[in-house]
C-alpha cells in the first residue's frame, strides 16, 4: 500500500493556498500594496540614476534602507519584469516556515514532526507574512534572518561545545 506523504501533503496544499493569495493580488494586512508601490518608484528611480537616488535618497521618505531597495533593484534588472520580482521574492516568504520548523525540530524533540511541521506551515494563513511575501517588504527578510539566529542558538543551547553557532547566531542576528 502506498503511505502519503503528510509534510509533503501539508507543503502542497499550503503551496497551493499561499500561490492562490499571489495571483490574485491578495493585500490581507491593508499596508503591504502601498508600501511596494512606494519601495517601487524608488527601485525605478534607483535604476535611472543610482548616485543621485542615492545622495538625496532623504526625499524618497522610505523607513527602508537603501541596500533594501538595491537588493530589489539587482533583482529587477536580472529580471527585467515586476511580476517576476514579485514571485520570486515571494518564495523568500516560504522560507518562514521551513525555518521555524527546524528550530521547533531542535526545541522540541519528543513532540511529532509532522505536527511541528503542521504548527509551523500555519504562519501561510499570517495576514503579515502573506501580504509582505507577495508585495516585497523588507520585513521577510528580517524575519529570515532572526529565523536562522535563533536556529544557531538553538544549536548552541543543545551543544555549547560548538562555539561556531554562536558566532552565526550573532552575525545573523
Amino acid at each position: 500500500m502506498y503511505k502519503i506523504n503528510n509534510k509533503l501533503l501539508i507543503f502542497f496544499f499550503g503551496y497551493l493556498f499561499f500561490m492562490l493569495g499571489f495571483f490574485l493580488n491578495e493585500n490581507s494586512s491593508g499596508g503591504a500594496l502601498s508600501d511596494y508601490n512606494h519601495h517601487f518608484k524608488v527601485i525605478l528611480s534607483f535604476k535611472e540614476n543610482l548616485k543621485d537616488s542615492l545622495i538625496n535618497y532623504h526625499i524618497f521618505k522610505t523607513d527602508h534602507s537603501p541596500l533594501f531597495i538595491y537588493s530589489l533593484l539587482i533583482i529587477y534588472n536580472f529580471l527585467e519584469n515586476e511580476f517576476f520580482l514579485r514571485f520570486l521574492y515571494s518564495h523568500l516568504g516560504l522560507l518562514i516556515p521551513f525555518l521555524l520548523f527546524k528550530c521547533l525540530k531542535l526545541e522540541f524533540q519528543n513532540i511529532s514532526s509532522d505536527r511541528l511541521f503542521l504548527f509551523s506551515f500555519i504562519l501561510l494563513l499570517s495576514p503579515f507574512v502573506r501580504s509582505l511575501s507577495y508585495w516585497p517588504g523588507s520585513e521577510i527578510i528580517s524575519l529570515i534572518l532572526l529565523l536562522i539566529s535563533i536556529y544557531f542558538y538553538l544549536k548552541f543551547k543543545k551543544n555549547n561545545k560548538i562555539f561556531n553557532n554562536v558566532l552565526l547566531n550573532i552575525f545573523f542576528l
